[in-house]
């Protein structure tokens, strides 16, 4: 699968998306599906990290689909995602997307880093 989708410890509080060099937005659709999978498990809010390191975004479709990488749609999704390795193509498509999408958007809080060790620090701060 393009996109990897697991929990990223074992008491299920991180999901972890880890992108393959090619993917599609079908894939992303995929992923989300499996996120909201795996949230109806659990009874708390769960942040999302994605990993996409030298990644590149599908020729078509990216101002129309790149939303879908933030906002999913779940009550136990914690609206807050991580990008790893994030370049700066996505922080600049992140803001279109907030303008072009404030109310979905306006709650969701991103974040990027360049290490999941970077990640996992920054949500251990936001439980502490």
């Amino acid at each position: 699968m393009p996109i990897t989708v697991h929990w990223d410890d074992p008491l299920h509080t991180i999901i972890r998306c880890e992108f393959d060099k090619v993917w599609t937005w079908n894939d992303v659709f995929a992923m989300n599906r499996e996120i909201n999978m795996m949230m109806d498990t659990v009874n708390y809010p769960v942040p999302v990290v994605v990993q996409m390191h030298g990644r590149a975004f599908p020729k078509s479709g990216t101002l129309t689909y790149t939303k879908h990488l933030f906002i999913h749609d779940h009550h136990n999704y914690a609206n807050h995602v991580i990008f790893v390795g994030g370049s700066v193509l996505i922080k600049t498509f992140e803001r279109i997307i907030r303008k072009a999408y404030v109310q979905s958007m306006c709650n969701i809080h991103s974040d990027y880093v360049e290490t999941m060790e970077l990640a996992r620090q920054l949500l251990d701060q936001d439980t502490a």
